[in-house]
Parts: C-alpha cells; sequence; structure tokens
C-alpha cells in the first residue's frame, strides 16, 4: 500500500485511508472487515465501523459515490492526471 505518500495530500485518518484503498479496489463494505484484519492485523471491525468510516471519508472529500472514491484514489495515489476525465471536461464546459 502507498498510503504515506497520498496520506499527506488529505484529512483522512490511516484507517479511512486503508479502507479508501480497499472501496477503491472495488471491495464491498461486508467484504472490508476481514481484509483489514488480514492485511493489518488486529481485531476485526464491525461492517456497522466500515459503514461509518466510509461516510466520513465521503463527507471530508465531498464524494458522493464510490466511482468518485476510486477515481480520487487512483488520481491521488497512482497520478492519474484528472484532467482526463470526460466527465470534468463536460462540466467545465457547461459551467464556463
Amino acid at each position: 500500500m502507498q498510503n504515506e505518500r497520498w496520506k499527506q495530500k488529505s484529512s483522512l485518518t490511516e484507517r479511512e485511508l486503508q479502507v479508501a484503498e480497499l472501496l477503491a479496489w472495488g471491495a464491498s463494505k461486508k467484504e472490508i472487515p476481514g481484509m483489514l484484519q488480514k492485511i493489518y492485523g488486529g481485531h476485526e471491525i464491525s461492517v456497522h465501523t466500515v459503514e461509518n468510516i466510509a461516510r466520513n471519508i465521503y463527507a471530508k472529500l465531498h464524494l458522493n459515490k464510490a466511482s468518485e472514491l476510486s477515481a480520487w484514489y487512483f488520481c491521488e495515489c497512482h497520478q492519474v492526471d484528472d484532467s482526463l476525465s470526460p466527465i470534468k471536461r463536460i462540466r467545465k464546459t457547461v459551467l464556463s
């Protein structure tokens, strides 16, 4: 995981970054507690906790959908240029 590099760019906690990464790669909220335990050890958290963490992530990043979170993750963590987004270009055209 490359959390260290993009942790500095966001207001997310370490746990929020871990959950955001798994969500961005397509993990379901039900899968995440077990995945976190296998990757990081410790006690397994509940699905309810994952849902709360996901709500915090979306609020902090001003996002509404999993697809937006995925785009944010890949742009921030893997330096995908967000200008490649056709939606961003369309919105820019419509709003100008």
